[in-house]
């Protein structure tokens, strides 16, 4: 396991995570009990125990050329997932995804995290980027929110936060994608890099972040 390595399962849970800024009820789905709430700082840190792992078979093609549809193993969401991107493992989010998008540069390896974690019942998308608009700003060394929006997807209605910060002293960039999975669960897709990278890694990687599609809400009765 490469230094880079640790440092992408890292960064990812720090900066990844901020995205969950409602104040959990708590976890569901690839959450992580140490996630930041609204009037709180904690983030969830890997282990450096992290190590890649083989991506899973996609047996099912994506809309997207080259793609195969992820489907969470707890059922909170499904992504499409170029044949490009490189599944790893953390010790410490093990509900949680990663993938590597760029091989290492500048010992820090650019990637995607999708973690999913139940909100305030009622919580609606708007008010979901809101408070990760604030968090980002109060829990990340010289946070900035550079745009936020809601968009359509390719399968649902998605809120975008882009944002950077400083963690573990490394200057980041985040695309943070979040999309509600009925009524009480987020769930958070984040493409995370340097700087210099990021520009060109979003261009190539947003069409796969806005493929996220969560759960619709259980009918009633199940």
């Amino acid at each position: 396991m490469t230094r880079a390595s640790h440092r992408v399962a890292r960064t990812a849970a720090t900066l990844g995570f901020i995205a969950l800024a409602l104040g959990p009820a708590g976890c569901s789905g690839g959450g992580s009990s140490g996630q930041p709430a609204s009037g709180g700082s904690t983030t969830s840190t890997p282990s450096a125990t992290s190590s890649p792992v083989p991506a899973p078979p996609g047996t099912v093609p994506g809309t997207l050329p080259g793609t195969t549809v992820f489907t969470d193993p707890q059922g909170t969401y499904t992504i499409e997932v170029p044949s490009g991107w490189k599944a790893f493992a953390s010790a410490a989010n093990k509900e949680s995804e990663f993938w590597a998008v760029a091989e290492p540069a500048n010992g820090f390896t650019a990637n995607v995290s999708v973690t999913s974690q139940t909100i305030r019942p009622g919580s609606t998308l708007q008010q979901f980027v809101d408070s990760t608009s604030a968090a980002v700003a109060s829990q990340l060394g010289s946070g900035k929110v550079t745009n936020t929006s809601i968009t359509q997807g390719a399968s649902a209605q998605l809120g975008v936060v882009e944002y950077g910060g400083v963690t573990s002293g490394t200057e980041l960039r985040s695309l943070a994608v979040v999309g509600l999975s009925g009524h009480r669960t987020a769930v958070v897709a984040t493409l995370t890099a340097l700087p210099l990278d990021y520009p060109g890694l979003r261009r190539q990687n947003e069409q796969y972040l806005l493929t996220l599609n969560p759960a619709p809400p259980a009918a009633p009765g199940t």
